[in-house]
């Protein structure tokens, strides 16, 4: 996605459930689930608040980090223990919300212990959204992600 093509995007959505955010740190919390995501380049980004706003029915996920300039995409839930239903979350917000295949997008189930990382759901959840051309991480509790350099640290 380009970053006219994200910005056609954004426009045509609910104004009130998307603010730029360019903080050194973008913070999603909620029941004591924390994403950070680290932006040291503090480079424009959008947060959008998906549940109860940008979609107000059916399955959703809590929320997206969407990268101004290219489209990279994180949707992002913050989940208890139903990992399987997290992972329905993310797969129907993926479909509806930001569905282009041109960029890069990351689904993240953040809750409390989904050991082992490799449960059945988890990795079936893994194979369906690779299908859609997302990535998915299932990580526990509180997460750092470096933005620039791609990665993660866990249980901060």
């Amino acid at each position: 996605m380009t970053k006219d093509q994200v910005k056609k995007w954004v426009d045509e959505q609910k104004g009130e459930c998307i603010e730029k955010d360019n903080n050194s740190i973008i913070k999603f919390e909620e029941n004591r689930k924390i994403v950070l995501f680290l932006n040291d380049t503090k480079k424009e980004y959008y947060r959008i608040q998906v549940d109860g706003c940008l979609i107000t029915e059916g399955v959703r996920c809590d929320c997206i980090l969407l990268d101004s300039e290219n489209g990279r995409v994180f949707y992002v839930e913050l989940k208890g223990i139903d990992t399987p239903h997290a992972i329905e979350q993310l797969k129907s917000t993926s479909c509806r919300v930001c569905p282009d295949r041109s960029c890069r997008r990351v689904a993240m189930v953040v809750g409390k212990n989904h050991l082992p990382q490799a449960t059945l759901a988890i990795q079936k959840g893994k194979k369906e959204l690779s299908k859609l051309g997302v990535e998915l991480l299932v990580l526990n509790s509180a997460v750092r992600y470096d933005l620039s350099k791609e990665t993660y640290q866990q249980n901060l």
